[in-house]
């Protein structure tokens, strides 16, 4: 139950000690702690499959980047703010690069998914060649830069923070009886969550809109995986709630990403020769049904 809700995919049995059952967890600081040294052992673990070329470890490696932020961004207050301003900026940066390496495997999927529903006709042929070049050209460009940023001074800087934090995160104070409790932080991400997607819906739930109520829900996601400990089934209630919720925006995404890379493809000369054009157009207009 709480204790599955980590992290996915990760084995419970390399939580901390104190991450299962300690009554100081129910301190929101010791939530904290031990909520992002499961997310540092992922990064760490991570960057030494990257170095080795192995980008299938870019989704889980990204995820844990989302989660430390989220935690960190949720109990700044209690954080030294020039240290947490630091190991944030260089998370959010580091995060982008992985990023753009994973939009580009989730659009491989997207794409070929569509494409796998067309008849096998030369025009379709020249149509999934012009589209793996196409994302080639793109999975190259982006794990380069992933590549390079792993050995930038800037990854070092932030890899060395991550340590520290690793070693002791720099609160303010000292665990005392009136420590916030893990419910005031959980209760406050749920609100944001509601509130945009509030401001969603009321527009229309345009794209842009619905992918921010989307990134709320991902933060309530993981402030519940840290307060799961304390909190139980209410925080592993919100953990389900919002991950049907993203799974359903997720796939909204997708398609909308997809749209753009159609509408590329088939600007390209190659689409005008090979006829192939009217291919991408006709996927296009599908994924806006």
């Amino acid at each position: 139950m709480a204790q599955a809700a980590w992290l996915e995919g990760a084995d419970p049995g390399n939580a901390p000690d104190d991450a299962l059952g300690d009554a100081r967890l129910e301190h929101v600081e010791r939530l904290a702690q031990a909520y992002l040294d499961i997310q540092y052992q992922a990064l760490m673990a991570g960057e030494r499959e990257l170095r080795a070329g192995q980008l299938d470890v870019v989704h889980p490696t990204r995820v844990a980047t989302r989660r430390y932020r989220s935690v960190l961004r949720e109990i700044r207050g209690l954080l030294d703010p020039s240290s947490a301003t630091v190991l944030d900026e260089g998370l959010r940066w580091y995060a982008r690069l992985l990023g753009d390496v994973r939009d580009v495997q989730v659009l491989q999927d997207t794409l070929e998914d569509e494409l796998d529903t067309l008849p096998d006709e030369t025009v379709t042929r020249a149509a999934r060649a012009q589209a793996d070049a196409y994302l080639a050209r793109r999975l190259e460009a982006a794990s380069g830069r992933l590549r390079e940023g792993l050995d930038k001074r800037r990854y070092v800087k932030l890899s060395d923070l991550a340590g520290q934090w690793h070693s002791g995160m720099p609160f303010l104070g000292d665990l005392h009886p009136s420590s916030p409790e893990a419910l005031t932080f959980l209760h406050r991400a749920e609100r944001r969550f509601q509130r945009r997607l509030d401001a969603a819906v009321a527009a229309g739930r345009p794209d842009l809109l619905m992918h921010e109520a989307r990134k709320s829900g991902k933060r309530a996601r993981y402030v519940a995986e840290m307060a799961s400990p304390a909190l139980g089934e209410r925080a592993d209630e919100t953990i389900r709630r919002m991950t049907a919720f993203q799974n359903e925006l997720g796939t909204r995404q997708d398609r909308a990403v997809a749209r753009d890379a159609l509408a590329e493809l088939a600007a390209e000369p190659a689409a005008h020769r090979d006829g192939t054009a009217v291919v991408f157009d006709a996927l296009r207009d599908r994924l806006s049904r």
